[in-house]
């Protein structure tokens, strides 16, 4: 699987102009998000390419890919899991890690669960050729995670077409109360809904090329968005104002996270540094736990997904480079410890409603559980059939 580009510390040189910035961005992340789009020839975790400018070609399925590493919703009591898999999407009980059921006809390479788990927000339909640089509308998709009947379809983004796949919405999460959803996408915007109606609210102006990851402030009345190309911003969803862009978080994020109590966001960089930090949500200096107020948890860690635990006082990271995952204690004396047991690149991390467990998964493996307290694999989840096999039953 590869990784998002990282850049490493070497001799200054010249600042690149925003196109080529521009045009890096985008292939950094077309490589980042290898299964981006089950439409599209990234759902099988795929490789292969075309010529700048010219029609998508040789793409090439990777065999060994079950589960997409991108996203994983849960149920808000924390019995059920769902990622996207070789069958569309697939659920698992969290106790158990049995494979339950299918939904053959939803996308959820993005995917997020309503509170009340009656509705699943996917990626809607985006087209899987086409000139590279073109742009396209990808909606995003509203679907009941009972049978995946589909409800309404959102339109209002815009993709793009690199030179081997599509690239549209980012990220889906519901707001607190489940009313609102909010989406990200490669337009650098991102969207909020009413769920409702599916009334299109605001459209936040991000910046940039391509926001990546969303997350709700605990009382719903701010969303922060991380971005490829500009810092961490904070919004109020209310007017749509941008009451916040935290330069202390540099851009080339990937993940962010808000803490249970709202007092901090954790963010996740690779550019022009590889760290994790917790930064003041309101735009003022970060702020730290066991690290005694320090702007940076950890340096040189190439993370990705980012979470609180319920408690907030634990931060889980996934790092895809070294195919492990963090568990950082944010109380004084607490030492770090990292999960290993996956033999290719995790992604996605969620803790469970009472904290005792984390999930993580990626493309080869599925889903693992480990127990937060020993930091133990307690469970590898039941895979669905490979590509191969599943293709017969589709």
């Amino acid at each position: 699987m590869t990784q998002p580009t990282q850049p490493t510390q070497s001799t200054p040189r010249a600042k690149p102009t925003q196109r080529a910035r521009r045009r890096v961005a985008a292939f950094a992340v077309a490589f980042a998000a290898l299964n981006a789009s089950a439409a599209c020839t990234f759902g099988s975790g795929s490789t292969g390419g075309s010529a700048p400018g010219g029609p998508l070609v040789n793409v090439v399925p990777d065999p060994a890919y079950r589960v997409s590493a991108y996203a994983l919703a849960m149920t808000a009591d924390g019995s059920q899991l769902a990622a996207t898999c070789t069958l569309g999407t697939c659920f698992w009980d969290t106790a158990t890690g049995a494979l339950t059921r299918t939904l053959t006809n939803v996308d959820g390479t993005v995917l997020a669960w309503s509170p009340d788990g009656s509705i699943l927000a996917t990626r809607g339909p985006s087209p899987s050729s086409g000139p590279a640089g073109g742009r396209f509308e990808t909606p995003v998709r509203l679907v009941s995670a009972l049978d995946g009947t589909t409800l309404r379809d959102l339109n209002g983004h815009t993709g793009l077409v690199v030179a081997d796949g599509s690239l549209g919405v980012t990220a889906a999460a519901f707001s607190p109360d489940g009313k609102t959803l909010a989406t990200a996408g490669n337009d650098g915007t991102s969207r909020l809904w009413s769920i409702p109606d599916g009334r299109p609210l605001r459209t936040l102006d991000v910046g940039g090329t391509r926001a990546t990851a969303l997350a709700w402030s605990p009382d719903g009345t701010r969303l922060a968005v991380a971005s490829v190309e500009v810092p961490v911003s904070v919004w109020d969803v209310a007017t749509g104002r941008r009451v916040a862009s935290l330069t202390n978080s540099p851009p080339q994020s990937y993940g962010v996270a808000w803490s249970p109590d709202g007092s901090r966001l954790a963010t996740a960089t690779s550019d022009p540094d590889q760290v994790v930090r917790l930064v003041d949500p309101n735009g003022g200096e970060a702020t730290g736990g066991a690290t005694g107020g320090a702007t940076t948890l950890t340096k040189n860690v190439a993370a990705y997904s980012l979470a609180f635990s319920p408690k907030g006082d634990v931060l889980a990271f996934s790092q895809p480079r070294d195919r492990t995952v963090v568990l950082w204690p944010l109380t004084a004396g607490a030492s770090s410890r990292t999960l290993s047991g996956h033999t290719n690149n995790p992604y996605a991390v969620a803790f469970s409603p009472d904290g005792a467990s984390l999930f993580s998964v990626s493309t080869h493996d599925g889903v693992l559980r480990w127990d937060v307290k020993t930091g133990a694999l307690a469970t590898k989840f039941e895979l669905p059939p490979a590509r191969a096999t599943a293709s017969s039953s589709r």
